[in-house]
């Protein structure tokens, strides 16, 4: 079984509710702290769906549910939006490290000397 194939078992296998069932209202309360985050609405939304209402994905309507609830955006934002959930869930645990690395690197002042010089910062 490939690594896709135990994501999906394993979030097949926990317990989701129906997009479609829940007020505007019912959502922001249930998901208030994920609300808060600084981060992009639609990425937001992917999260909240693909962990608490994954078959949504697959409903226009639902879609549509989601995104009055995020309060932003239409159902095209999440219409099909699985495979992003995916790559949301399995890049980001790779790249945030990577790039909390690079910003350390980056205000370092070896890397600082070293840099200048050996790009073109004109843009």
């Amino acid at each position: 079984m490939s690594e896709t194939d135990d994501f999906w078992k394993n979030e097949g296998g926990r317990s989701h509710m129906d997009i479609c069932d829940v007020s505007a209202e019912d959502f922001r309360k249930m998901h208030k702290n994920v609300l808060a985050v600084d981060m992009d609405t639609t990425l937001k939304g992917m999260f909240i769906m693909g962990r608490y209402y994954l078959d949504g994905f697959h409903s226009r309507s639902c879609c549509a549910k989601m995104a009055e609830c995020m309060g932003e955006g239409d159902y095209l934002d999440y219409y099909c939006g699985s495979s992003e959930y995916w790559l949301l869930m399995h890049i980001l645990p790779v790249i945030l490290p990577l790039m909390e690395a690079s910003n350390k690197d980056e205000s370092s002042d070896e890397f600082k000397q070293l840099w200048r010089g050996k790009v073109d910062d004109s843009n």
